[in-house]
């Protein structure tokens, strides 16, 4: 009976720190860069940075595409869930003792949406309005790698991403770094990858700041006691945006 007691109280530390872990909803961006490229590492279940020695090895681990020979060219086409489209491709170039040069992008087309207020004003229950907007990610990158001995490679990839929703926009450098290490015996191989290193990606200013910048606009032209005036205007303008 104590045995049972102690699993069932494992089995619910497990499920809620697993809860926990990718309870992330709204409170990220670039969703886009965790959707998995190229057939053959999607079929592997993704775990693929130490499997892959073409120019797909670029979505995954830098390093690893100092396997190619001479020049290697990938293009992909998915018609993912939710009318979503993504497109990916990759060309890379061995240059042998210079490295490996390589170039890679991936796009993700929304679609069109239909644009709806939270609430109707007639008190309808459809709020759409009619109108469509649209928005998509973008994925450009820049890969180096270079074979260090017969057994030890490194790369590392430098990207921009930029990810675009109706009228608002954000962009952010990144890079990903990865190596890769044959240890010849039976074909162990070792291999790391850190992808998407990168600083915050913010959409919206907070309340102080469109305050502050308000201010910091309008103050030069009008006098101090117009300074309440300025703040309630600058929040109404907040308050607007949110309801977009």
């Amino acid at each position: 009976m104590k045995v049972k007691s102690l699993l069932i109280i494992m089995l619910l530390v497990f499920t809620t720190s697993i809860h926990c872990q990718f309870n992330k909803a709204g409170r990220t961006s670039l969703q886009f860069l965790k959707i998995g490229m190229g057939a053959r590492a999607v079929g592997m279940g993704e775990a693929c940075i130490a499997s892959l020695n073409d120019i797909n090895g670029i979505y995954w681990n830098p390093a690893t595409i100092t396997g190619i020979k001479n020049i290697d060219v990938s293009f992909s086409y998915t018609q993912w869930i939710a009318d979503l489209n993504i497109m990916g491709g990759a060309v890379g170039i061995n240059l042998n003792e210079w490295g490996v040069f390589a170039l890679s992008y991936i796009s993700l087309d929304y679609g069109e949406i239909p644009e709806a207020y939270v609430t109707s004003i007639s008190g309808s229950v459809d709020t759409r309005t009619g109108e469509f907007f649209s928005g998509g990610d973008l994925s450009i990158g820049l890969t180096y790698a270079k074979k260090f001995t017969d057994k030890l490679s490194i790369g590392i990839q430098i990207k921009y991403l930029n990810e675009d929703l109706y009228s608002y926009s954000s962009d952010v450098i990144a890079f990903d770094v990865g190596s890769y290490y044959d240890t010849g015996w039976k074909g162990i191989r070792l291999a790391m990858s850190a992808q998407n290193l990168a600083g915050n990606v913010r959409w919206l200013s907070t309340k102080e700041e469109a305050q502050h910048q308000g201010l910091m606009t309008v103050t030069g032209e009008f006098y101090p006691e117009m300074e309440e005036a300025v703040k309630e205007i600058s929040s109404s303008l907040y308050q607007i945006s949110l309801m977009k």
